[in-house]
């Protein structure tokens, strides 16, 4: 038998790492594949939308008054549509272009940094299992997907700090992510609170300074809009959701114009038991919930690994914190379920809980199989293997999404829907009496408070 040429003994070069320029190829495509899809996705998306059509008409009142919210949105997402805003109805087809390009830059931006904390592994599963999601939420005029990236940075920032030679700039830099969530959705000034108290847990007796440094970048991000809050509400953190409605027993459409409820007088009508009843009811029909406690359960395996494997510590901080934020949001919007609920107030969250789960997953599996080898066991060794291949923990997430995941209630069948004041009343008159299969498009106003309102 000749012997083999000398080409075939040497053996194969290493696979090339998953380095930064490869990872921004694959986010660039990724973020067209996403685009694609959620214009798919969208397309047939009814125009009648009270939050959206909120977003469109701050919009243009920052372009005609210079204001930055109405007392109820938040400006970041607004601010994006203003150089497009207008009185035309094309406005509405703009702001979906802008949606989908900021949606998908949001999601290539996750993924760079999911990727540069946990791995490029646990990046790219995470994307194939949570990426039908994100088309959805990129397909609407919506600000989550720009809060999910903000959260993803300030948690990724946090991280590195840990071992950072420049742990302050990065502090400086999760406070002013915070604030950009802060500017997209009232909700994200629940992070504040919640990050510190996380700086002062790892940090201990060195947390003033970081602390600091922290709270310094959210004021500078966030700062404009507590200013213009401030002056014009009396608060730099008021909300009408969160100072009124919120405490109301139900919700109806335009609730937050009117709304005078208040803690005290949820407290003084219902006390303690009744509280209680409402959060626990919360608890359990919340979106999303099965998949928010998986994540909780995936932070204990990042923590149990991480003493088994040193090297698993950046994943068990990234779940640690990732937990604080399904907590902290969970909790208040479990009590907002009377008024509303839907999968798009805790997404930026479960942005963030989807790489937590895969990661969880890929550290304890790493950190189980050398003692499973160890132990001469080959089933045990064959197991150890298969469960920790990237196609395993696909199939692992996808288990994880299935769990939970619903299709939202879509384009109303009937009639024009229920109006907002005497102008909108007078249109739907005028629609009864036109000819069948007539369509009106009526445009922003001065007395209509919706700038778009469609009727099939």
């Amino acid at each position: 038998m000749s012997p083999l040429p000398p080409s075939l003994l040497v053996p194969p070069p290493p696979p090339s790492p998953f380095t930064l320029r490869r990872a921004v190829r694959v986010a660039a495509f990724l973020a067209l594949v996403v685009i694609a899809f959620a214009h798919v996705r969208g397309a047939g998306e009814h125009p009648n939308n009270q939050d959206r059509e909120l977003d469109l008409l701050l919009s243009r009142r920052i372009v005609a008054e210079g204001i930055l919210t109405d007392g109820c949105r938040s400006p970041l997402f607004p601010l994006t549509l203003t150089p497009f805003a207008g009185d035309d109805p094309g406005f509405y087809e703009r702001a979906r272009w802008v949606a989908l390009v900021l949606g998908a830059l949001a999601f290539a931006g996750t993924f760079l940094l999911v990727r540069a904390v946990l791995g490029g592994r646990v990046a790219i599963v995470s994307t194939l299992a949570f990426g039908p999601e994100w088309t959805f939420h990129v397909s609407r005029i919506r600000p989550e997907p720009l809060v999910a990236c903000s959260l993803a940075a300030m948690v990724a920032a946090l991280v590195r700090a840990r071992s950072s030679p420049r742990p302050i700039v990065l502090h400086l830099a999760a406070g002013a992510a915070a604030g950009i969530a802060h500017l997209g959705k009232g909700s994200g000034a629940l992070t504040v609170g919640v990050m510190l108290a996380a700086i002062v847990w790892t940090r201990r007796s060195r947390a003033l300074v970081p602390g600091l440094a922290f709270l310094l970048g959210f004021l500078i991000a966030a700062g404009p809009l507590l200013i213009d809050t401030a002056r014009r509400f009396g608060s730099p953190f008021f909300n009408a959701n969160i100072a009124h409605v919120m405490w109301e027993s139900y919700g109806e459409d335009q609730q937050w114009r009117w709304s005078t409820a208040t803690a005290s007088s949820w407290w003084a009508g219902h006390g303690l038991e009744g509280t209680l009843a409402r959060l626990g009811d919360g608890l359990l029909r919340v979106t999303y919930g099965p998949l928010l406690l998986a994540s909780l359960a995936a932070t204990g395996l990042a923590w149990w690994s991480r003493r088994r494997r040193e090297h698993a510590g950046e994943a068990a901080l990234w779940s640690g914190l990732v937990a604080a934020l399904v907590v902290s949001w969970g909790l208040a919007f479990a009590w907002y379920v009377p008024i509303v609920n839907g999968r798009r107030y805790l997404f930026p969250v479960v942005a963030l809980a989807g790489p937590t789960l895969v990661a969880a997953l890929d550290a304890w599996v790493a950190g189980r199989w050398p003692q499973l080898v160890a132990s001469g066991n080959r089933f045990a060794d064959r197991a150890a293997r298969g469960a920790s291949h990237p196609i395993a923990l696909i199939v692992a997430a996808l288990c994880v999404v299935a769990v939970e995941w619903r299709e939202a209630s879509h384009p109303p069948t009937g009639g024009p829907r229920v109006p907002f004041d005497s102008a909108t009343l007078s249109i739907a008159a005028r629609l009864r009496t036109s000819p069948p299969g007539s369509r009106i498009l009526a445009g922003p106003a001065a007395t209509v408070p919706s700038p778009w309102l469609v009727y099939p």
